[in-house]
């Protein structure tokens, strides 16, 4: 994740942790949506919102393996994309102790978080749909 050219990242780790954020909002709040809606989440919506998350959270763990200087082995692509939610954690409280520890805490906060949200976003968006189209 860095220019060709210069080999500067192109995004900080703090904008890459936004971007965790943001698609573990958009991922819920599609999946509420559905469920507002009261139809079941189609198999493309929920693995397209799935990956997303993989993604971002390969992403930002790219950023933070980088400005810490630990070596990826092998294949760490394929083994993040397949299983990051183990992964991410283990060398975060391998590397950090308490404070990675924290950092994974501070993750799960933002997945529940997420998933409040996300049901009131939809919540709203379907309020204010009935609302323009009449009951």
């Amino acid at each position: 994740m860095a220019d060709v050219v210069t080999g500067e990242p192109w995004l900080s780790p703090r904008a890459l942790a936004l971007l965790v954020a943001a698609s573990l909002l958009l991922s819920q709040t599609a999946g509420s949506l559905y469920a507002e809606l009261g139809r079941a989440v189609p198999d493309g919506v929920a693995a397209l919102g799935n990956l997303l998350i993989a993604l971002s959270v390969i992403a930002w763990f790219r950023a933070y393996t980088r400005a810490h200087s630990i070596a990826w082995v092998f294949d760490m692509g394929t083994f993040l994309l397949v299983l990051w939610f183990l992964l991410v954690p283990y060398y975060l409280v391998r590397r950090e102790g308490w404070r990675g520890l924290g950092r994974v805490g501070v993750f799960v906060l933002a997945y529940a978080a997420a998933v409040l949200s996300g049901g009131v976003a939809a919540r709203i968006g379907i309020a204010l749909l009935r609302a323009e189209t009449g009951p």
